[in-house]
């Protein structure tokens, strides 16, 4: 597979525009994919959800607060890649959002930029064995490793590396093996055809998100501002030559397998996939917790009372879940229907 770069976090907030209006005017969705919701965060107190897509809102006295708190806009990684599904070739993209967006005015709080690799290019251990030597050169000040385990056995099912810190108007470096991350959600052992997947990720806050969003306004490729920004930020270095010792590490050259990453820009994409996330979990939940106690009523079922008012019993249960879902829910459903009608890629592949 091809490594590639995506959008995978936008938050930002537009003042003086309505909810509806930042859903209609500025995502191109309509009003009616949403359900509202009587929660926010933030201090925002309601919202509409289109799946991940939020859009936040303060009710102050019976109307929106749209002149001092605005609309709140997140695309979390799931929304970004649901919103994918509403892109459409140069007419509605990554670039043309944040075009509208800037041309609202909005305060853009926060940018992911994803760079998923799946040729072995970097390895979170190696990156924090680097960093416990002191050959990691850095803006950032700290860095975090973490690892999660499973109890029982120990087994390592997620480890990431995190240099700099979120908020304000920082950047952050995010490694971590996205591969690991699959199996531990999933609780599956395989994915056909991959093998390796690590995933590196720039996160923009404050001035430096609103400084990237204008370069993806203009149309500056994702890859561009990815490993530039990246380069800029840290380096690994190799360690001292014994034949040629130098205590200042930042005449030192750059570790080989650093280099070798860096370099490969030219053979990144711009992820054009539409990855069709909604009721994944669900599935997963279905299939890991339910399918199991499912199968062993409607065998109880069909042994006690026979195959047909068995499946009359299933269809009793199922019609009344129906009648439990809420307008998230059936916003949800939508979604995954639209995803699922869609086709595959929102662009168009470059081969070269």
């Amino acid at each position: 597979m091809r490594n590639v770069v995506s959008i995978d976090w936008v938050s930002c907030t537009v003042k003086k525009i309505s909810p509806q209006e930042v859903i209609e005017n500025i995502l191109l969705m309509s009003v009616d994919d949403f359900s509202i919701e009587d929660w926010g965060i933030n201090r925002y107190n309601m919202h509409y959800s289109c799946g991940d897509i939020k859009v936040f809102f303060k009710i102050k006295q019976g109307q929106p607060d749209l002149i001092n708190m605005g609309v709140f806009v997140l695309l979390s990684g799931q929304g970004a890649q649901q919103y994918s599904e509403f892109f459409d070739s140069n007419k509605n993209n990554w670039c043309e959002l944040f075009k509208r967006f800037m041309n609202c005015d909005a305060n853009v709080t926060r940018v992911d930029i994803a760079h998923d690799i799946f040729n072995g290019l970097l390895c979170v251990r190696v990156l924090q064995d680097y960093i416990k030597k002191g050959l990691c050169i850095s803006q950032a000040k700290t860095s975090r490793y973490y690892e999660d385990n499973i109890l029982e056995t120990g087994e390592v099912i997620g480890e990431t590396v995190e240099i700099g810190k979120k908020g304000n108007n920082n950047i952050q470096l995010c490694v971590y093996n996205k591969l690991m991350e699959q199996y531990s959600i999933g609780n599956i052992k395989k994915i056909e055809g991959i093998d390796n997947w690590v995933r590196s990720e720039m996160r923009y806050f404050g001035q430096r998100a609103n400084k990237v969003a204008l370069r993806i306004a203009e149309h500056e490729p994702l890859k561009k501002i990815f490993f530039s920004t990246i380069a800029g930020f840290v380096r690994f270095i190799a360690p001292e030559n014994k034949h040629k010792k130098d205590s200042n590490r930042w005449r030192r050259p750059l570790v080989d397998w650093w280099k070798e990453y860096l370099e490969n820009e030219d053979a990144t994409k711009l992820e054009i996939v539409r990855k069709k996330p909604t009721l994944q979990r669900t599935e997963r939940w279905i299939e890991t917790a339910v399918n199991r106690s499912l199968a062993k009523l409607m065998l109880a079922w069909t042994e006690a009372y026979g195959a047909k008012t068995a499946w009359n019993m299933l269809q009793k249960h199922l019609e009344s879940g129906e009648e439990k879902l809420t307008d998230k829910d059936k916003a949800e459903v939508e979604q995954y229907v639209r995803e699922q009608q869609n086709k595959v890629l929102w662009g168009q592949e470059v081969i070269d």
